[in-house]
This record gives structure tokens, C-alpha cells and sequence, in this order.
């Protein structure tokens, strides 16, 4: 069962008093906690994105980018220590992700062996206490095929270790454009034909300038770039936007 911001919990037929807002304050209010972190990361790789899906949690990768398999990693300069009467913000001084090769179990069967289960990995470095600011979130996106040559065994990797492998950190509003430089090819690959059209190189470089206009546009500009966007997908669409991205 899945629920929005307007369900309400219910005894005996009638409102209990209380609704999933109060559930989402109570069980995601500290953003620094590992847990909410992570799947606040998720939730702002997705959006930077520009699409929007369900979030699985036992999934074998965090997000389908149009057939392209990608898992968010989180981690931050900030900590939240528990004391016995008291709570503090202090530095992490681990600052590592977990690039563990997992096993996945298989509905109806058993466990596959070990692997990296996506495409490619993005790195999401909270700066500040304030996790709902965009700006101090820092980005690394990798290929999964460059950990697994040249970490192939490894648990955690450093951000010392991400950039010595030749990889920056960009922002949330380049994040989008990175994504698709790094898939390459594979963006335009037969997972998306029934969804994405392209012919010609120049095609497909329109296609890429236009996903990063649409994310950068306001919302008055986006549906001037939906329409353009048009061409390339199979479905029709209107002005004010569909279900590939999300009319933000």
C-alpha cells in the first residue's frame, strides 16, 4: 500500500487524529541521520534528474534513468552524536561511501553473486547542517565499470580516491549534464527506443541541450522546452508536461 500527504490514519471507521505528514516529521525530521540522509539523496539525485519514481528500498540499484541503472551513496561533513540529554552536530571524519559488491535475491529462487548492480554510482556529499540546501550538496558521479577495475574488492572509497581517479564534483544543476556525458552512448541505447527517438549525432547532442535547458528553465520556460521535447518520444504531449518529466 502506498499512501500521500492527505491519508489519514483510522481507528474503528473514523480519523485517528493524526495523518502520514506526522509520520513523514517524525520519522525523517533529522536529515543527518545516515538513514534519512540516504534516502533525502536519492530523493535529490532523482529531482535533479528531472524524473520521478517510486523509491524501492530492497531494489538492487536506487534509480532507473531511462533504462540506466544508478545508485546513490551519501555521506556528509556533519554528524549527529547522541548524548544522554543532548544532541550535537560534529565533524565526520570518516568521510567514505560504500561501493560494496551485494547479493541480490531473486523472487522465486536464490541469491545472485556478488555484484555492482548499476550503471554508474553518484556520490552525494552534504557540506552543511542544512540539508535542504541544494548548494551544499557536492556531486561525484563514476562509472560502476571504474570501480569494479580498479576497486574491484573494495567496501568503502574516499573522495581522495574518487578524484585521483580523475572524477570532480559538480552541483545539483550540473548534475543532470554529467549523468548523460558519462552513460554516453548507452543513453541512447535500445533500453530507451521505445521511449527516446534519435537518428543523427546532432539528434541526439539537441536532445542532451534540451534535458539540460528543461532542468534549468523556470516554470513558465519548461513548457516551452517540454514541447520541444516532443520529437523524440513516442507519446504525445501537451504544454503542460507528461510522464517522462516531472512539471516541476
Amino acid at each position: 500500500m502506498s499512501f500521500d500527504r492527505h491519508t489519514q490514519f483510522m481507528l474503528s471507521g473514523n480519523p485517528a487524529g493524526f495523518d502520514a505528514v506526522d509520520f513523514w516529521e517524525w520519522n525523517g525530521a533529522n536529515c543527518l541521520d545516515g538513514s534519512v540522509r540516504g534516502s533525502l539523496a536519492e530523493f535529490i539525485v532523482m529531482k535533479a534528474l528531472g524524473i520521478r519514481q517510486e523509491r524501492k528500498a530492497w531494489a538492487a540499484y536506487d534509480i532507473d534513468f531511462y533504462g540506466n541503472r544508478i545508485e546513490v551513496k551519501s555521506s556528509s561533513l556533519f554528524t549527529l552524536k547522541h548524548g544522554k540529554d543532548v544532541r550535537q552536530y560534529v565533524g565526520n571524519q570518516r568521510l567514505t561511501f560504500s561501493i560494496e559488491p551485494k547479493h541480490i535475491h531473486e523472487i522465486g529462487g536464490g541469491w545472485t553473486s556478488r555484484n555492482r548492480n548499476s550503471d554508474l554510482y553518484v556520490f552525494a556529499l552534504l557540506t552543511s547542517q542544512n540539508a535542504f540546501l541544494l548548494d551544499a550538496w557536492d556531486f561525484y558521479v563514476v562509472p560502476t565499470s571504474v570501480l569494479d577495475d580498479s576497486f574491484p574488492e573494495q567496501k568503502t572509497i574516499s573522495i581522495t580516491s574518487i578524484e585521483n581517479a580523475g572524477f570532480c564534483k559538480c552541483n545539483y544543476s550540473s548534475l543532470l549534464q554529467i549523468v548523460i556525458n558519462l552513460l554516453g552512448d548507452s543513453f541512447m541505447s535500445e533500453k530507451q527506443a521505445s521511449t527516446i527517438h534519435v537518428g543523427s549525432e546532432s539528434e541526439k547532442m539537441e536532445l542532451q541541450r534540451l534535458i539540460a535547458c528543461y532542468q534549468a528553465a523556470n516554470p513558465n520556460d519548461k513548457k516551452t522546452v517540454w514541447v520541444s521535447l516532443g520529437k523524440y518520444l513516442n507519446e504525445p504531449i501537451s504544454a503542460q508536461g507528461g510522464n517522462i518529466f516531472e512539471n516541476q
